[in-house]
C-alpha cells in the first residue's frame, strides 16, 4: 500500500516538474523592448548613435551623452562639462583596442579608454572641423573620420592627414557620411557626390548631376554583399529632395514615396543585415503630417527590403506602442498615446547588432526588435 501511494505521489511530482518545465520552455523573448529615462538610467530619450563592442556591449548617444548597456544595466559615462549641453553625439565607433571614438556636433572628437576620456578638436589635434558627421575603423587600425565642413580626415598612428578639394579629387569638403566595405575601401558621401578611396590611394567620384542621385542631405550610408551600396538621404524642408539611393556598379536606383512604400522622402538611416536586408527608417516632419480632419496616420517608420520586396514594420510598431498588459505609451517619460505614436516614430538611426536585434533610436526613447524574440547575449 505504502509503494502504491509512494508511486503516486511520485508520478505528481514527476507532472508537476514537467508542467513547469513546459511552461518555461514556453515562455518566448518578446519581440520588442523599450528603454527610455524612465526604465533606465538614461539622461534623456533622444537617441543619436548606436555601436557594440566586442565584448557585445552596446554604447548610445542619448540626448548629448555616453551611455554603456551591457544586457543587463545600463552606466552613463557622460563626464561633466566635456562637451556643450546642447552639443549631440553624432556617431561612435570602436577600435581593435576597444577604446570608443565619439564624434560630436561641436566639440570634436571624445576617445573612451575604461572610464578615461580625452578629448580631440580643432586646437590640440589634427581635426580641421569640431563637426564630425562619421567616424570608421578599418583593419589597419585607421581612423576615417567625416567632418562637416573640414573633408577627410584619417589618423593612423599618431598622425594626421586631410583630404580636401585642395589636396585631393573629394568632390566637396562637406563629408556627411562615410563607412568602410568588405575591400576596405572608404565610401564617403559628400554634399555634392559619392566617393570612394580605395587602399591604393585612387579615388572614383560619382557626381550627383550625371547620376541623379539627391545626397545633398545624406544622413547615413552602409554597404552590403556584392559590392552594394545604400545611403539615406534627407530632404529639403519642401519635401522634395531625398528618399534612398540603391547605388551598384555605376548604377543607381532611388525609392521615395512615390515608388516604393517609404511614408517620406525623409530617410533618416539604413542598415544592412547578415542576409543583405535593408532597415530603412524615416523621420517626421512635424507632428502635422500625423493629423487630418477624419483620423491620425504615420509619415515616418521602419522598412525592411529584402530581394525587391518591401515589409513595412510601422504598424506592428505601433501596435506594440498600444500593447498590454504592459501598456508602453502609459510609461512615465512618454507623454500620451498619441505623443508617443508621433514621437516614436521619428525614428533617427537604426543598427543591427551580433544578435541580430534591430535597434531604433527615436527622439522618445530606443527601441529593439528582433523577428525571432530579443534576447541580449
Amino acid at each position: 500500500m505504502n509503494s502504491i501511494i509512494f508511486s503516486l505521489a511520485s508520478l505528481l511530482v514527476c507532472f508537476e516538474v514537467h508542467s513547469q518545465n513546459v511552461e518555461l520552455q514556453s515562455e518566448k523573448p518578446p519581440l520588442w523592448m523599450v528603454f527610455n529615462k524612465s526604465n533606465t538610467s538614461m539622461p534623456g530619450n533622444s537617441v543619436s548613435s548606436i555601436a557594440q563592442d566586442a565584448a557585445g556591449m552596446i554604447w548610445v548617444g542619448v540626448s548629448g551623452k555616453l551611455m554603456g548597456f551591457n544586457g543587463k544595466e545600463w552606466k552613463n559615462f557622460h563626464k561633466p562639462g566635456f562637451w556643450k549641453s546642447s552639443s549631440e553625439i553624432t556617431c561612435i565607433a570602436v577600435d581593435e583596442q576597444q577604446r570608443k571614438w565619439v564624434g560630436n556636433s561641436t566639440g570634436g572628437i571624445g576617445i573612451l579608454e575604461d572610464e578615461d576620456w580625452i578629448v580631440m578638436n580643432k586646437k590640440n589635434s589634427g581635426l580641421t572641423d569640431n563637426h564630425i558627421t562619421s567616424i570608421a575603423i578599418d583593419d589597419k587600425s585607421r581612423v576615417w573620420i567625416g567632418a562637416l565642413s573640414g573633408g577627410l580626415i584619417v589618423y593612423d598612428d599618431g598622425k594626421w592627414k586631410t583630404y580636401n578639394t585642395d589636396s585631393s579629387e573629394i568632390p566637396d569638403n562637406k563629408v556627411l557620411a562615410l563607412t568602410i566595405d568588405a575591400k576596405q575601401d572608404v565610401i564617403l558621401q559628400t554634399k555634392s557626390g559619392l566617393a570612394k578611396f580605395d587602399r591604393d590611394s585612387t579615388w572614383e567620384v560619382y557626381q550627383d548631376e550625371k547620376y541623379n542621385m539627391p545626397m545633398q542631405y545624406a544622413n547615413s550610408i552602409a554597404t552590403g554583399p556584392g559590392g552594394f551600396t545604400a545611403i539615406a538621404c534627407g530632404t529639403s524642408s519642401s519635401g522634395e529632395i531625398g528618399g534612398l539611393v540603391y547605388f551598384k556598379n555605376g548604377f543607381s536606383n532611388i525609392f521615395t514615396h512615390l515608388n516604393s512604400p517609404l511614408k517620406n522622402n525623409n530617410v533618416s538611416s539604413v542598415a544592412i543585415d547578415r542576409h543583405g536586408g535593408l532597415w530603412v527608417t524615416c523621420r517626421n516632419f512635424s507632428s502635422d503630417d500625423f493629423k487630418n480632419e477624419t483620423e491620425s496616420f504615420i509619415k515616418g517608420g521602419i522598412l525592411y527590403n529584402k530581394v525587391g520586396g518591401w515589409n513595412d514594420l510601422t504598424p506592428e510598431f505601433s501596435r506594440f506602442l498600444k500593447s498590454t498588459p504592459v501598456n508602453i505609451v502609459n510609461y512615465p517619460g512618454i507623454e500620451t498615446e498619441k505623443e508617443a505614436e508621433i514621437n516614436c516614430h521619428n525614428v533617427q538611426v537604426v543598427f543591427i547588432d551580433i544578435s541580430g536585434n534591430k535597434w531604433f533610436g527615436t527622439s522618445n526613447g530606443l527601441f529593439v526588435y528582433n523577428e525571432n524574440g530579443v534576447v541580449f547575449k
